[in-house]
């Protein structure tokens, strides 16, 4: 993952338009780790929540993203609730947790997401969307390879339990599957480092949240 120091540099982006903004305005808010913050070499002026709010003029789009951060981190997540108080929530989260595999299994990192969706409604988001991982495809044999075991695992939890607890009842989530979407493309032409997208790999995931996840 990209240099802890220089991320930690990095504070939320929030990306406003220079006219004023009309009464209907919605917030939005991406949250995630490093491959919400930036795009190509620490560039969080092109990363997906950068050109989504591009996309969406008469909205305004929260960068909620931090470098290196886990699903372990509900605290973060709520401080960025209260602070922007946001109409719809994307959650993508919890690749880092691959990390420690001793204690940060596939299960805990669900179990954690399934805790801030809940969080995120509790505190009043009408509507939270969770994405699944991004893909992982670079060469290292022992850690991409952990990476990309731990990426399926959630994945899948994701798409069967916790879609059948939506389906059971709860308007308020969407289960996205963006890992699925991203494989329509060359992952060397969306990826600048296997992991991270660069500016057309973010281009295509802000295309995706505003026609395909989003209200």
């Amino acid at each position: 993952m990209p240099n802890q120091r220089l991320c930690r540099r990095l504070l939320f982006l929030v990306v406003l338009a220079l006219v004023p903004r009309a009464a209907h305005a919605r917030i939005i808010l991406n949250y995630g780790d490093s491959i919400t913050q930036i795009a190509d070499l620490f560039d969080i002026t092109i990363s997906y929540p950068a050109q989504l709010q591009a996309l969406r003029p008469d909205d305004i789009v929260i960068n909620g993203g931090q470098c290196g951060d886990t699903s372990f981190n509900s605290a973060r997540l709520r401080q960025a609730i209260e602070t922007h108080h946001p109409d719809e929530l994307t959650l993508l989260i919890g690749l880092n947790d691959f990390k420690d595999w001793s204690q940060n299994t596939p299960k805990v990192t669900f179990r954690n997401i399934v805790k801030m969706a809940k969080l995120a409604r509790a505190m009043d988001v009408p509507l939270v969307h969770v994405l699944t991982l991004s893909p992982v495809i670079c060469d290292d044999p022992i850690t991409c390879a952990r990476a990309r075991s731990h990426v399926r695992a959630v994945n899948a939890l994701l798409l069967s339990k916790l879609e059948f607890r939506r389906s059971r009842g709860l308007p308020w989530l969407t289960i996205n599957d963006l890992n699925d979407y991203l494989h329509a493309y060359a992952w060397s032409d969306v990826s600048f480092d296997g992991l991270h997208l660069n500016r057309y790999g973010a281009a295509v995931v802000a295309d995706y949240l505003n026609r395909e996840v989003l209200q």
